[in-house]
């Protein structure tokens, strides 16, 4: 009887590392889903399953539910039953692009004479979209993901700078409490003749008959 107990306490103190979580759906948990987790124990007991998040409490149920899962919500879950402990759950959160947010763009043109006008074009739409040296969207959307681009110009002419896209820190991917901000300046930078060469072609000789409006050759 002594060894049957000692051997059943050995199989209960490796039952104790036996339970596990599962994720319900599996794969990648996005920011606004919802998200299941399930605990399995293989100890036969009426004790209440309990639901630790790090080391705080979440619930007693089996499975724990999070509704509208949110950055926040990342961390490692481990769910408790009788005695025994699962293994830490590591749950992570793909974020979404944060939009509703604004970016500037800056047009700098370095002309002599000095740039009298800009205007800002979308690639792709032949109608300006704004004018002025600066462009802000405000409340950006996905529709503005796209490369802009200034037209300056001055007495003398004008020139395109090459366009910019309207672009995002990093990459959509995991990581706990992350989300993807757009860059708040971005600036396109254009040369106009900075020192334009003026061309005067010199007359020599004489032309013409005094009061004549015959032209000659130089």
């Amino acid at each position: 009887k002594h060894f049957i107990h000692c051997v059943t306490r050995l199989l209960n103190r490796e039952l104790e590392q036996l339970n596990s979580v599962s994720v319900s759906p599996p794969g990648e948990i996005v920011e606004g889903s919802s998200v299941t987790l399930t605990c399995y124990s293989l100890i036969n007991s009426t004790v209440n399953y309990t639901w630790f998040r790090g080391t705080t409490f979440l619930g007693t149920t089996r499975s724990y539910r999070i509704y509208s899962i949110r950055a926040e919500d990342s961390g490692e879950y481990m769910c408790k039953h009788g005695s025994a402990f699962s293994e830490y759950t590591p749950l992570d959160i793909l974020c979404k692009y944060v939009f509703k947010m604004s970016v500037t763009l800056t047009c700098k043109a370095h002309t002599n004479p000095p740039v009298m006008d800009y205007i800002w074009y979308k690639e792709g739409e032949s109608e300006p979209v704004a004018y002025g040296q600066t462009y802000s969207i405000t409340s950006i959307t996905k529709e503005d993901i796209a490369p802009f681009y200034c037209k300056a110009g001055n007495r003398i002419g004008h020139d395109y700078a090459r366009p910019v896209p309207v672009t995002c820190i990093g990459e959509q991917r995991y990581h706990p409490n992350l989300f993807h901000k757009y860059i708040p300046k971005a600036s396109l930078n254009l040369l106009l003749h900075p020192h334009p060469i003026f061309i005067k072609v010199a007359q020599t000789g004489q032309c013409g008959l005094e009061g004549s409006t015959t032209c000659c050759e130089p």
